[in-house]
């Protein structure tokens, strides 16, 4: 049985440079699913990795909990106007067809809950939950990245990601068990990589690796 190395490997924007950078990249809002007109934003809370357990249906009824690591929104909405009233129904029915309409999937809800999912244009996918009163709602987010898209980073995607995160994970670089060669595709990866670091010649790195062992 042969066995490849798979290793993972990791920039990290050195701690000055991250520190000034956290300042100025958490976002307030999600990029993705935005507010219903009229809706402003009354608090925040953003991690860059964190967990929430969404509900999803089964065919007896019942619900089951499945958890879902990722990036993590908490976002407060209200409706500031007095020109009208929203249920909490007529919310969740926005949320649900926005959601069916970008190609998402309802999991559970009833009249003043939702969970659904939501593809992201880079590969991944928004799990939300929705928790509705009148005028007012609450939305959790997960942004649970796509692993092909991790394999095909450019060397922009590199750099937007390091700007506003501080780091980057970065797969597909492959070798032998116990050995310095690498396996057909990995060239792929590296050219990226070099060229991320030929283009910005004032970035200063850190590679961290990771390796595991996988049978074929």
């Amino acid at each position: 049985m042969r066995y490849l190395k798979t290793c993972l490997f990791m920039f990290v924007v050195l701690p000055a440079v991250l520190a000034a950078q956290a300042v100025c990249a958490v976002p307030k809002e999600h990029s993705f699913i935005r507010p219903i007109p009229g809706f402003k934003l009354y608090d925040s809370e953003f991690q860059n990795f964190a967990a929430f357990k969404f509900k999803l249906g089964q065919e007896d009824g019942s619900t089951a909990a499945k958890r879902v690591n990722g990036k993590y929104w908490e976002l407060i909405y209200e409706y500031e106007k007095s020109d009208r009233r929203f249920s909490p129904l007529e919310i969740i029915e926005n949320y649900r067809r926005e959601a069916l309409q970008k190609g998402g999937r309802v999991l559970s809800g009833d009249d003043v809950y939702l969970d659904f999912t939501v593809p992201l244009p880079d590969g991944g996918t928004a799990w939300a939950h929705l928790w509705a009163k009148e005028n007012y709602y609450e939305l959790t987010i997960v942004d649970q990245e796509g692993f092909e898209k991790k394999l095909t980073f450019s060397a922009k995607e590199m750099k937007d990601k390091l700007d506003a995160e501080g780091r980057v994970a970065i797969y597909g670089i492959l070798f032998d068990f116990d050995k310095a060669n690498l396996k057909v595709g990995s060239e792929k990866v590296l050219t990226e990589m070099v060229k991320l670091m030929k283009d910005n010649p004032g970035l200063k790195v850190e590679i961290q690796g990771l390796s595991s062992k996988k049978s074929i």
